[in-house]
């Protein structure tokens, strides 16, 4: 005896529960998400579930299948109505599902001119809901009120494959239901005034819509994925259509698409299959005989533009995500292991996804994939609302799990769950007789084996973790990837833009309206240049704008656009880290440099400036080298300096160019000028203006142009602006050892060494030791020119006589040791000429006598000008000479003169010396105190020569060491002004006391044994 209904139906509803408990789990903890599982794939936030047995088998009913015609026998041309039948006699109910086959693939046979098909689009969708606004029996609402009045239902849903009419209704008014039907399909009224007040209610209905991300993407993603040239692109009415639907259109899609001829009619419940077959013979005839819808289709769509397809809803607070490819057909070999795929990343709320985004990120509410197989081909999507700032976090982690599931198998209690799920859900599922016949109308409307739910749990059963990664490889994120997204624009970006390689903007119908990310010849410049704004605004912009100007297919030129965004911004320090990513970075670098160099020009002064610091950045980077060819670098360099320097003259007052440098340069920027910028560096330096920062820049460039700039320069700022000269300006001056820096060092030196300033004599002294150093390095230099024919030479003496006349001027200074060095050097390179000469210039008297002038004592100074320079010359024109001096007025040349002679020690010159009565007082001149005469200093000359004589005899005789005698010699030499005994106590006083004689060993015995020896009266 059977169960009662309600009981049974109490069971079912148990079941059920069990069922969808296990498939959902309890709660999950707020707080904190759990660890992953030592498996792979993510972690399982529902905590614990109870061990249940897999689903053994499927049960799935196989109907009775009639094929019914109105007259006569089924043949190829009219074959009649399938009909499938399961009975189940548990309620007084019937569901029904018939399968008109063709749908909207009818619109698209035989479309001709530029629309893609045969009528206003979506003119079967309006067709087929027309249907149940009145018959030509039931008029109106009278239609709708039957239905009621028989307790059915009813509704006729166009699909690309086939039209599907479905509906209930309690079996004993089953007949008249299938009247109900019948009028519908065969006899409808189509009025005007129904069509009208449809007509307005999709208007609404699609007005809304677009203002709804979820169902804008949902529309428009099919078009994308299949093409607009095909059914399964065709999201049905749209904006554009629905106002264009008329009479004639729908008479003939009612003539061309509902067709019962060919049809399958699944019908479950509480009937039987002869019964059912004999009423529809009776209430539909001569319908049954019909001729199929002809369909005459490819098996797959035209992909349409791939990437990220965006559509703007200014308004929208989330943005609807959609990431789908192209999927294969409902009859596919492996459709159980894509399945299973899917369910594993999105099927449930268990799944991945929802794990991942809900769960442990919080990204969204709700998540998931799905697979849409069917008779021609199919298509698989991941989809999700967001907030709008989330966009690109959320589409970078779904992107992230589609990676995994296409790398990694999945776990094996993930995959168990997975294929437990499934099969629990399908078997549930059969208990409901809508979903019975939903799923025996999916064979006719997919095209699937009439056994295929009967092998549905196996297949799902057998399904392992490799076979569902290589399914995942396959058809889950492949290269034929669109990603669409409906919401805020504005929101979104520029965020998402370094997720999308390519980003397309369509309308809320689907038409593109521009590309925002695409290929150079589709990008007009406004979109081009709008791009790279939004990008260079802020931080997230810079990934795309990088991945942008690294891709070699691009134009250059655009490129080093993008990159010139950046300018003046703060990312501006990566325009160039950001370029040199660029495999062809030089021809990059070199379209930038000419639009920076554009940018120096172009009238504002704050782009100009931020334009100097990439130029330079660009053509004299810190490290490295310049990517830039030569010949871009000359020419990026003139263009610098040119901008740099404008109005800058040698001549320029100190204010106006200091002024006019820190609106364009800093001073750092000096040493990475190119040579073009010799002449403002120099007139910087002229000016005052970072002088040594100058100077060192046209130290480094090393030609002679920019030698001759810096000596130039330096004498228009030391010489006639009378600068003082530092340290570092010296150094710069005498890296160069030449005439012209020596001249330059002269002429500096001219223009302080009277100044009483302690600063200004410091910087006048450091000024002379520069210089002494450069002649010194002059006249050990070879001169090695073509036309010099004395290869010894220095070239100081090649060069000597320019630097006469000033050397001449420094013999009058106020300085002694400058003095002393100018008349050694003249005598030195000109000899006997130059004795006259500078013996002349030594004849002011006054500058000997005052102090403080002089570093040096000047008698020694004396002394080794007469012993190093005078002397050697020999000869009597010497002598003559200084016979000469003793007799004029000059007393430092009185005292030269006694010297000299006294350097000589020929037997001339001390004859001279001993006859010279002269009165005149050179103590002053010399540093002496007290008066010391000419005579005196004569007679002191020739004593200090007997005294030598007698050294050279004790060195002959042993006395002394030549060591010691050289010591006396030069002692006895440089005193001036002491004869006799006192030239001895002298030399003795200056002399250090003679070494202790080394200890013997005869002698170290001796002190030991006095050491030891008791003293006297000791009676030990």
């Amino acid at each position: 005896m059977s169960a009662h209904p309600v009981t049974r139906m109490g069971a079912i509803v148990a079941m059920s529960s069990a069922l969808l408990l296990f498939a959902c789990g309890a709660p999950a903890p707020v707080k904190k998400a759990p660890p992953p599982p030592t498996d792979v794939g993510p972690s399982d936030p529902w905590g614990p579930r109870p061990a249940v047995p897999a689903v053994q088998g499927g049960g799935f009913p196989t109907p009775e299948r009639i094929v019914v015609s109105g007259k006569g026998r089924p043949s190829a041309q009219r074959p009649g109505v399938e009909l499938l039948v399961v009975e189940r006699h548990d309620a007084p109910a019937v569901f029904l599902r018939w399968v008109l086959p063709g749908g909207r693939a009818v619109a698209f046979t035989g479309a001709r001119g530029k629309s893609a098909t045969r009528w206003p689009e979506g003119t079967l969708d309006f067709t087929a809901r027309m249907l149940t606004e009145g018959t030509r029996r039931h008029r109106s609402s009278a239609f709708a009120a039957a239905l009621e009045r028989h307790g059915g239902t009813l509704d006729v849903d166009v699909g690309p494959d086939a039209i599907v009419v479905s509906g209930r209704v309690l079996s004993h008014q089953l007949e008249p239901y299938l009247k109900l039907i019948r009028e519908a399909l065969t006899e409808p009224e189509l009025a005007a005034r129904a069509a009208k007040s449809l007509r307005q209610r999709y208007t609404a209905a699609l007005t809304n819509v677009q203002r709804q991300p979820k169902q804008v993407a949902g529309r428009n993603i099919g078009r994308l994925l299949h093409g607009s040239s095909h059914p399964y692109g065709s999201p049905g009415l749209t904006l554009d259509s629905v106002g264009k639907v008329g009479a004639s259109d729908m008479r003939a899609a009612l003539r061309a698409a509902f067709r019962l001829g060919g049809s399958t009619l699944v019908v479950v419940g509480d009937v039987k299959g002869s019964d059912l077959a004999t009423r529809l013979r009776k209430v539909f005839g001569r319908a049954l005989d019909s001729t199929p819808a002809a369909v005459d289709l490819p098996s797959a769509g035209t992909l349409e533009l791939a990437g990220c397809q965006v559509i703007d809803i200014p308004d929208a607070v989330q943005t609807a995500i959609i990431e789908a490819n192209p999927g294969p057909s409902a009859a596919i070999a492996g459709r159980a292991d894509l399945v299973i795929a899917n369910q594993v990343l999105g099927g449930s709320a268990s799944s991945r996804l929802f794990t991942v985004l809900r769960e442990r990120k919080g990204l969204t509410y709700g998540i998931y994939s799905a697979l849409d197989l069917r008779r021609r081909t199919g298509d698989w999507s991941v989809s999700t609302s967001v907030r709008t700032a989330k966009t690109a976090a959320a589409l970078a982690a779904i992107r992230t799990e589609i990676r995994l599931m296409r790398s990694a198998a999945a776990g094996a209690k993930e995959l168990g769950a997975a294929r437990q799920y499934l099969a629990g859900q399908f078997v549930l599922r059969q208990s409901s007789g809508r979903n019975l016949a939903y799923k025996l109308a999916q064979l006719r409307t997919d095209g699937l084996p009439d056994d295929t739910w009967q092998r549905h749990v196996a297949a799902l059963q057998g399904v392992d973790a490799e076979r569902a990664r290589a399914a995942a490889s396959t058809w889950m994120g492949s290269g034929r990837r669109i990603t669409m997204l409906a919401g805020s624009v504005s929101g979104m970006r520029p965020a998402i833009d370094a997720l999308c390689t390519r980003m397309v903007q369509r309308d809320a119908q689907g038409r593109l309206l521009r590309y925002l990310i695409a290929d150079d010849n589709e990008m007009g410049d406004a979109d081009r240049v709008a791009l790279f704004a939004l990008w260079s605004a802020s931080e997230p912009g810079l990934v795309p704008l990088a991945r942008y100007v690294a891709n070699a297919k691009r134009s250059a030129g655009f490129r080093a656009d993008a990159l010139m965004t950046l300018l003046g911004t703060p990312r501006q320090d990566k325009i160039l880290a950001t370029g040199a990513a660029a495999s062809d970075w030089p021809k990059v670098a070199g379209e930038l440099s000419l639009r920076l160099v554009a940018a120096l020009s172009g009238g504002e002064a704050a782009r100009a400036r931020s334009a100097r610091v990439v130029l330079l950045d660009l053509i004299a980077p810190a490290s490295g080298s310049s990517p830039l060819r030569e010949a871009g670098q000359t020419a990026a360099h003139g263009a610098l300096a040119g901008w740099a320097f404008a109005g800058i003259t040698p001549e320029g007052e100190t204010a106006d160019v200091a002024k006019i440098m820190k609106e364009r340069l800093v001073e750092a920027d000096l040493a990475r000028l190119g040579p073009q910028a010799v002449d403002g560096l120099e007139a910087l330096i002229s000016t005052d203006v970072w002088r040594t920062s100058a100077a060192k820049a046209l130290v480094a460039r090393g030609e002679g142009s920019a030698t001759r700039a810096l000596v130039r320069a330096y004498r228009r700022s030391l010489v006639e602006r009378k600068a003082l000269p530092n340290p570092e300006d010296l150094a710069l001056i005498g890296a160069t050892a030449n005439h012209q820096t020596a001249l330059l060092l002269l002429d500096a030196h001219a223009v302080h060494q009277a100044s009483e300033k302690p600063a200004v004599r410091q910087s006048v002294a450091n000024t002379m030791a520069t210089l002494r150093s450069v002649i010194d390095r002059m006249a050990s230099a070879t001169s090695r020119e073509p036309s010099d024919r004395r290869a010894t030479r220095t070239v100081l003496e090649r060069d000597f006589g320019h630097l006469l006349r000033p050397l001449e001027r420094v013999l009058a200074f106020r300085n002694g040791d400058d003095r002393w060095w100018a008349a050694e050097l003249i005598i030195r390179n000109l000899g006997v000429k130059g004795l006259r000469l500078a013996l002349d210039g030594l004849a002011d008297d006054e500058v000997y006598a005052a102090e403080g002038w002089h570093a040096i004592d000047p008698r020694r100074s004396m002394g080794d000008l007469c012993r190093n320079e005078i002397a050697p010359l020999g000869g009597d024109a010497v002598r003559t000479a200084m016979l000469a001096r003793i007799h004029r007025q000059s007393r430092i040349g009185k005292a030269i003169a006694v010297t000299c002679l006294k350097a000589l020690g020929d037997a001339g010159s001390m004859d001279a010396l001993r006859t010279t009565h002269d009165k005149t007082d050179v103590g002053p001149v010399l540093g002496l105190v007290g008066v010391v005469t000419v005579s005196q200093l004569a007679r002191s000359a020739v004593a200090v020569r007997q005294y030598m004589a007698q050294v050279d005899a004790a060195i002959a005789a042993g006395q002394i060491d030549r060591k010691t005698g050289v010591l006396y010699k030069n002692i006895a030499y440089y005193t001036v002004d002491k004869s006799g005994e006192q030239l001895k106590h002298e030399v003795a006083r200056q002399a250090p006391p003679p070494p202790r004689p080394k200890a013997t060993k005869k002698t170290r015995k001796k002190k030991k044994r006095r050491r030891k020896a008791p003293a006297k009266g000791d009676d030990s």
